[in-house]
């Protein structure tokens, strides 16, 4: 099963990611379909905060370099794009605030400065 928080390389570009790259899963674990919902991970820091989340590499996360979560850039992709076995899983503090900031971006009550 697939565990909400763990980091997966996936093989397909993605429509806002220019080569395949480390994706954050978001589904809830129970739902299963053909496409999983994930939040990409980048080393480029271009866009900035609040709606970028920085990650340190640990040993949990199995990153190498400092990552942004790009919050901005949730999508779908397909199961079968995802290179097993996970690469690491996110701390349970590090996941709240990234799912935290992705309903941010939907809810209007929030403004993001």
């Amino acid at each position: 099963m697939i565990e909400r928080g763990a980091i997966y390389r996936m093989t397909e570009r993605g429509a806002y990611t220019g080569k395949p790259r480390p994706v954050v899963i978001m589904q809830n674990p129970n739902i299963r379909m053909d496409s999983i919902i994930v939040v990409p991970l980048t080393s480029n820091d271009s866009h900035g905060a609040p709606i970028r989340i920085g990650i340190d590499p640990n040993a949990e996360n199995g990153l190498r370099r400092h990552s942004f979560a790009m919050c901005d850039k949730v999508q779908a992709i397909r199961r079968d794009s995802l290179v097993e076995p996970p690469v690491g899983k996110l701390s349970d503090a590090l996941l709240r605030q990234i799912r935290d900031t992705v309903y941010d971006l939907i809810d209007e009550g929030v403004a993001l400065d």
